[in-house]
């Protein structure tokens, strides 16, 4: 089968164009006959260059989205102690990560802002815990 967007041959009954990733039907294709061979067929790379370098962008997409699902968890739990503080410092060092690598998105910045407010919301809740915990250590029990 040879795709009729960027004329690449293709396994007959494939669905996709192994190199533009045109979805194969029986309007857009000619099929074309293969050759039965005994040799022992070698892998081939499926993915051409502009699929590779979509992958490496969803990679680091999925750094900035990672980013902002903790700093979301950071806030929302920001009433305890230990989740907002330990979501909120993963979430600022992914962006950073991010940042050194030259990637800039909205989401890994939203991520970062979140992380910051889950950090500080952690902290006072931390802080306060320490207070009421120092107060009542100090207030005799049996008189």
């Amino acid at each position: 089968m040879i795709c009729n967007k960027c004329g690449t041959e293709n396994v007959n009954g494939s669905r996709f164009c192994k190199a533009c990733g045109n979805e194969l039907t029986v309007e857009t294709v000619v099929p074309v006959e293969v050759p039965q061979s005994t040799e022992t067929p070698q892998p081939v790379d499926v993915l051409p260059s502009s699929a590779t370098s979509n992958m490496q962008s969803v990679d680091t997409e999925s750094h900035a989205t990672a980013s902002l699902v903790l700093g979301i968890i950071s806030c929302v739990f920001g009433c305890s102690a230990i989740i907002p503080l330990v979501c909120g410092i993963i979430a600022i060092v992914m962006y950073r990560k991010d940042l050194e690598m030259g990637i800039k998105t909205p989401v890994g910045k939203a991520g970062f802002v979140c992380g910051i407010i889950g950090v500080i919301f952690g902290a006072l809740v931390t802080l306060y815990y320490i207070f009421i915990v120092g107060i009542l250590s100090c207030i005799p029990l049996f008189a």
